[in-house]
């Protein structure tokens, strides 16, 4: 009987420790390039950090309930620290980012209540700063400051693995595995991740951009200077400092102290008005301003005023010439009027319209009387008187230009009057008399309030011997 042998495949050490060593050399070459393609935790956290970051602040900013845009009493974007309520909560003051941040995250059932640590950013390299703000429901902890931004940007500090280790800060010295990262958050809504450096100024000022429109008789903007303006400091009570000397054209207003109210008080020639509000202690346009750690930038427009005829029509004048029976004059009166039976005033506004603005209306028909004119300058000037001696009615042609038709019996004037108060005054000549003769009025003057606001006005006087 033969012995048979089953042949078996078996390897030798030799062999074995050679695939050992293979297998060695390909981990150490394919795990380096594993850890590149797949992220770490901290990697993939940061990453996501960044774009909570972008879009929380972003929304922040934007959204003009929780950060409203207002240019003259308030700072802009994230310094503007006034009270805002949101969904029945209030938010203000130095810690308003700090809360309305976190109120766009899930909170973990582990973060407890919301805590804004001041100044996070001024100790420390490696260690915890301060206390954490909140722990969000993915378990990044985040360290939010109290700021009212007016000292540059505000640092916010995040941990994405929580209590884990190691706890330093990405760029510090020793740090080789990074689990807290710095953003600084500037007051424009900016994000940077190196720290800015702050330069805190404590004088500021504010850029009156002063532009005159309209006087080439378009709406374009012109050489012509249609006024000055001037400034004075407003206190907490509301009184007004000593103005400053009048300046035109753009120029700055230098040195200002910070947290403190201003009042521009625009000066426009009579032929000129600014759209500003009229205040009703200084009876000028004004607007009102706060320096707040910022410079501030602001329009003045002076705009030329309307430029219309008054037109007198006569009746009963039996002579060639209109101005052989009678003597018709118009004085000028001014923007601005005080109501004398009712506690308040009035502006006039370019429409011709009067706009009140002082306090206590109580009703009841409203006798004007004069306030005064000013020059450019402020200084009071006499009203001026014109004569209306152009005969017929004016024609105003499409480009603007006035002719007349001389075949109507009337007076007129056109070039000189614009959007304003005036007093037409009819003095009869010998011969005549105006009808009717009233008591306050024996000489048989006729006498009318006028009103010029954008359109051409015409009245009637009749004439008896």
């Amino acid at each position: 009987m033969l012995n048979s042998r089953s042949n078996k495949w078996a390897m030798t050490l030799a062999e074995m420790l050679l695939c050992i060593g293979i297998i060695g050399v390909i981990a150490a070459i394919t795990l380096p390039l594993l850890r590149n393609v797949l992220p770490s935790r901290e990697d993939s956290f940061r990453k996501k950090t960044n774009y909570l970051i972008e879009q929380v602040v972003t929304q922040l900013y934007n959204d003009e309930t929780m950060y409203p845009k207002i240019s003259d009493f308030y700072s802009q974007g994230f310094q503007n620290t006034e009270k805002v309520t949101i969904n029945g909560v209030e938010y203000e003051g130095d810690d308003k980012f700090c809360q309305l941040f976190a109120s766009k995250f899930d909170k973990s059932s582990e973060s407890g209540k919301l805590v804004c640590e001041n100044q996070i950013a001024e100790t420390g390299t490696t260690l915890a700063r301060g206390k954490r703000s909140f722990r969000a429901k993915d378990g990044v902890d985040w360290y939010l400051p109290v700021t009212d931004f007016q000292k540059g940007a505000a640092e916010i500090m995040v941990d994405v693995n929580g209590d884990e280790l190691p706890n330093c800060i990405d760029g510090s010295a020793g740090c080789h595995n990074a689990d807290r990262f710095l953003y600084y958050v500037k007051a424009d809504g900016g994000i940077t991740l190196t720290k800015p450096e702050n330069v805190v100024k404590s004088k500021f000022k504010i850029i009156v951009n002063v532009s005159t429109v309209g006087c080439g008789g378009t709406e374009g903007v012109c050489s012509d200077v249609g006024g000055t303006y001037n400034l004075a400091t407003l206190s907490s009570s509301g009184d007004i400092g000593s103005w400053s000397g009048a300046k035109n054209g753009t120029s700055s207003i230098d040195n200002l102290d910070s947290n403190t109210r201003y009042i521009i008080k625009a000066n426009p020639r009579p032929d000129y008005y600014v759209d500003w509000s009229t205040d009703p202690v200084v009876k000028a346009p004004t607007k009102r301003v706060k320096v707040y750690n910022s410079d501030l930038k602001l329009d003045l427009k002076f705009r030329k005023k309307a430029n219309h005829c008054v037109i007198v029509d006569f009746t009963n004048c039996d002579k060639s010439s209109v101005t052989g029976c009678a003597i018709t004059t118009i004085t000028s009166g001014c923007g601005y009027k005080e109501v004398s039976n009712m506690s308040g005033e009035y502006k006039l506004n370019d429409d011709g319209a009067y706009e009140y603005v002082g306090i206590g209306v109580d009703g009841g028909k409203y006798t004007y009387t004069c306030g005064g004119l000013t020059d450019v300058y402020g200084n009071s000037i006499p009203s001026a008187t014109y004569e209306l001696t152009k005969k017929g009615h004016p024609v105003r042609n499409d480009d603007g230009t006035i002719s007349s038709d001389t075949s109507y019996n009337a007076v007129y004037k056109c070039d000189g009057l614009y959007t304003g108060d005036y007093k037409l005054v009819v003095t009869p000549k010998a011969g005549y008399k105006v009808n009717p003769i009233t008591t306050a009025h024996p000489n048989g003057q006729y006498e009318q309030d006028v009103r010029l606001g954008t359109e051409d006005l015409s009245f009637e006087v009749t004439l008896s011997r």
